[in-house]
């Protein structure tokens, strides 16, 4: 006769948990250690190097998780963890202020694709895209986070002078192709992380879109395209168009 088989013991689950808690709290830890080295470390190479932010460092992270994540997992979960992780070491090694029009504040679903990329860190309310735009002027740190069919892009070209450009795109986890609905402008270095992405301009919302393009959609009286790659500018931009920045590509639809 077969012995039965027990039921699972709730406290020893329970303790398995609390060690997990644990270790998972060692390893912030021993993560946030490093954030602060790195910190001296880029202190010691001047003002330039200060810069907390590295989108591309920050999607190659993510697309490793997501690589290796467990099926148990979802990803939505993952990269929102994560980028609370990363917003934390952000604040660490600078004071940054993400600025929004009156457009995102008042759109619960836009303001909350911020709030989940950029946790913790201040917000700032504009009145327009030209505002919220002038703002980054004040701090070679600070982020803004635009509407993309918004009026962004006029403000955006007449910056593009002083470092500021195209970022990031928002929201992460969106399938290929898919146009983005927020446009991350900024002055971080633009690298490329692997799987990327160039942002250029046609003056003309009906003028036709690149046929390479990745995605297109209409902004401010301009074409907007993302096109495959982390392009030279000599080798991307046609005359009367401008290229807004380069940046790495969505993180896929995700489960």
């Amino acid at each position: 006769m077969e012995k039965p088989v027990s039921p699972p013991n709730l406290e020893g689950l329970r303790r398995e948990i609390d060690d997990a808690d644990r270790a998972l709290l060692d390893q912030l830890e021993r993560r946030f250690s490093a954030v602060e080295r790195v910190k001296a470390v880029k202190q010691a190479g001047g003002k330039e190097a200060q810069q907390p932010m590295r989108p591309a460092r920050e999607a190659q992270i993510l697309r490793q998780l997501l690589a290796r994540k467990p099926g148990i997992i979802p990803a939505s979960l993952l990269v929102r963890l994560w980028r609370g992780i990363i917003s934390s070491a952000t604040s660490l090694q600078a004071k940054v202020t993400v600025h929004i029009g009156k457009d995102i504040e008042g759109d619960h679903g836009l303001r909350d694709i911020v709030r989940d990329h950029f946790p913790g860190l201040s917000l700032s309310i504009g009145a327009n895209d030209t505002e919220v735009v002038g703002r980054l002027a004040a701090s070679p740190f600070d982020v803004a986070a635009v509407k993309a069919e918004g009026d962004w892009i006029v403000p955006a070209i007449k910056n593009l002078g002083h470092g500021i450009h195209v970022m990031s795109v928002l929201p992460l986890l969106a399938p290929q192709g898919q146009p983005p609905r927020i446009i991350i402008l900024g002055r971080a270095a633009a690298e490329p992380s692997g799987k990327d992405q160039t942002l250029i301009a046609l003056a003309g919302e009906g003028q036709q879109a690149f046929k390479d393009a990745i995605w297109t959609l209409p902004a401010g009286g301009y074409r907007l395209s993302g096109l495959e790659g982390f392009l030279e500018e000599k080798n991307a931009v046609p005359a009367g168009a401008f290229m807004l920045g380069r940046c790495p590509q969505s993180l896929g639809g995700g489960t």
